[in-house]
């Protein structure tokens, strides 16, 4: 989820952050943009429906701050990873490609959905598998509704904790197309 744009230049882009002078830092002194991995931390929640079913000691979503912006290549890898066409991508980022930005990537820490692995004839594609993830496909729609308290915990975290005001966090306001 995101891009949340930022007024400080504390996340890693990488036209700016991977120059020579970044990897002489990082080298000699272990520090500077180079030292993170851009994964920043994780917290892991007990939903409403984790609580409901007597299991908040169990969390069953997960929370964790990207701290990359958006730049070319993420928006590549963006599409690519998730099928999604390049230039109806570029509509959402293009704006903020190249910003200091962060993510929260949400996900469901124990999926309801099921989904399955059959093995093709040979030929069909490379392994000869058939992989369907059926991602919130389970019946009671219950990981969309997890998911879907995972997005509004994570605007309200940005919106509501000083540090992230601190930074002047504020989520996009471009619309994702097809949305």
């Amino acid at each position: 989820m995101g891009p949340f744009l930022i007024s400080k230049p504390l996340s890693l882009i990488f036209g700016r952050d991977t120059q020579p002078e970044a990897f002489s830092k990082w080298i000699s002194k272990g520090k500077g943009p180079l030292s993170s991995t851009g994964f920043q931390a994780t917290a892991a929640i007990a939903s409403s429906f984790a609580h409901a079913d007597n299991q908040s000691d169990w969390p069953d979503l997960t929370l964790t701050l990207y701290g990359n912006s958006v730049d070319n290549n993420f928006i590549h890898e963006i599409s690519r990873s998730f099928g999604l066409k390049q230039d109806e991508i570029w509509k959402y980022y293009g704006s903020t490609s190249n910003l200091d930005s962060f993510h929260i990537l949400v996900q469901p820490a124990r999926p309801k959905s099921r989904g399955q692995i059959t093995l093709n004839s040979a030929g069909k594609n490379l392994y000869g598998l058939n992989i369907d993830p059926n991602y919130l496909g389970d019946e009671e729609n219950k990981d969309f509704r997890i998911l879907a308290e995972g997005v509004k915990i994570a605007l309200q975290l940005v919106e509501n904790f000083t540090t992230f005001q601190n930074l002047g966090a504020k989520f996009t306001t471009s619309i994702l197309p097809g949305t």
